[in-house]
């Protein structure tokens, strides 16, 4: 196991690296004099020079990049150009948020994914099995924003039961309740996608395993049908699904960045999105390199728990 684990780590610091790299360029390569959006379109040439020097941004852009790294693996994420505070104070409180949202998101998309995959492949064909799977099928195919929108206008438009934004109202700041019942509908949202992944994947594990012989002899001998899902055939479609599941973490947080913009939650999402609009350029490569590194990690966490419940996966 520790050998499994130590190459998963040693594979992933390459990947961080190009993560960084592609970040780093594709904000280079934005169209656009980032000057004017700092210092606006009357700002002279020698101001905007000024502000290119004090940045930076006036080197070739290898020493930029070496410079920008360096300081990141020293903990130095650089000053917003918007906030004019460190990127890492900025980012605490707006990541904890989008965990509150993530968090949410994951617990409703593996319930309901899983516990609806199964459900559907022990009823494999029949009218409910073909509804939720041509359901699930849209859903994987709907853009989040689109889910995002249709949900604000039926139940906060609509039915009036549910807040179309913000993360707390102003009479109730603070409350747990509160916070839960805003998270509701950008949660839904951005587990609608990962909860249909989960749901598909599921019923197709689960319908091969009751197709196995071993199935069909226990049926014989006369077990539960109950105790045949629960006792045999759910323990062997933990493996794949969790490998799965662990997967769809990444896409919640992905996902989140869309649902945060629709509902206006503050999180890293958001506030990737103020920051394309400002052209704060420390706040966007920090956010992409961090997003980068969560995939990274979920995929680490992810293999170890799948060798864990299935030993068999360290020999590949």
């Amino acid at each position: 196991m520790f050998r499994f684990v130590l190459h998963r780590i040693v594979v992933a610091v390459p990947i961080l690296f190009g993560v960084a790299v592609v970040g780093f360029l594709l904000l280079k390569m934005l169209p656009g004099d980032p000057t004017f959006y700092l210092l606006g379109p009357w700002a002279g040439p020698g101001a905007r020079e000024a502000l290119l020097t004090r940045l930076g941004w006036d080197q070739p852009v290898p020493i930029q990049f070496i410079k920008w790294l360096t300081n990141v693996l020293s903990g130095d994420f650089g000053t917003s150009t918007t906030y004019s505070v460190p990127v890492a104070e900025i980012l605490g409180d707006r990541i904890a948020n989008s965990a509150i949202l993530a968090s949410v998101s994951f617990v409703i998309a593996t319930v309901f994914g899983f516990a609806g995959g199964v459900f559907a492949a022990t009823r494999q064909f029949s009218l409910l099995d073909r509804f939720t799977t041509a359901g699930a099928i849209i859903l994987a195919s709907a853009p989040v924003y689109w889910l995002g929108l249709l949900l604000v206008y039926l139940f906060s438009h609509k039915l009036g039961i549910l807040p179309a934004s913000g993360m707390h109202s102003t009479d109730h700041e603070g409350e747990l309740l509160d916070l839960l019942r805003h998270a509701l509908l950008p949660a839904f949202t951005t587990a609608l996608v990962p909860m249909a992944v989960i749901y598909r994947l599921t019923r197709a594990a689960m319908g091969d395993v009751l197709a196995q012989p071993y199935i069909q002899a226990a049926r014989a001998r006369g077990i539960a049908e109950r105790e045949i899902v629960l006792k045999h055939a759910i323990p062997n479609i933990l493996a794949p699904t969790v490998n799965i599941t662990g997967l769809q973490l990444g896409f919640i947080f992905t996902g989140a960045l869309f649902s945060e913009v629709v509902f206006n939650w503050p999180g890293i999402g958001y506030l990737l999105f103020e920051a394309l609009g400002a052209r704060d350029v420390p706040v966007m490569q920090t956010v992409i390199l961090f997003t980068g590194a969560l995939f990274v990690a979920i995929n680490l966490l992810t293999d170890i728990a799948q060798a864990v419940i299935d030993p068999r996966t360290l020999r590949h």
